[in-house]
């Protein structure tokens, strides 16, 4: 099975505007292990604060502070209910991207 190439010849202009929008608002969010290892652990139902912080053995505070980084960059999104807040995936897209790319280290390896 073929890889599918980007065609760049024709629209280079966009394409770069959009791995700069891409960059400003993914990659930064990524940046670190951690804010990784969340999206994971949120997964496809969402998890609370306290779940992901005891899930990733990190405080609360901290978890606190990278899920807001992962919100202000749009990779999560909250939904309240009732004293508590529930953090979701915007787009669950993310998780098999992310594999991709795990699988792809881990095979560099082998």
């Amino acid at each position: 099975m073929e890889n599918p190439q980007p065609d760049t010849t024709h629209n280079l202009d966009q394409l770069r505007e959009d791995i700069e929008r891409m960059h400003d608002q993914i990659c930064y969010a990524l940046r670190g292990p951690v804010r990784i290892l969340m999206l994971f652990v949120i997964g496809a139902e969402g998890r609370y604060v306290n779940e992901i912080s005891e899930l990733l053995d990190i405080p609360q505070s901290t978890a606190s502070r990278h899920l807001a980084i992962l919100r202000e960059r749009g990779l999560v999104e909250t939904e309240r209910q009732g004293t508590s807040i529930k953090y979701r995936l915007t787009n669950v897209h993310i998780l098999s991207i992310l594999d991709d790319m795990r699988r792809m280290v881990t095979q560099e390896k082998s």
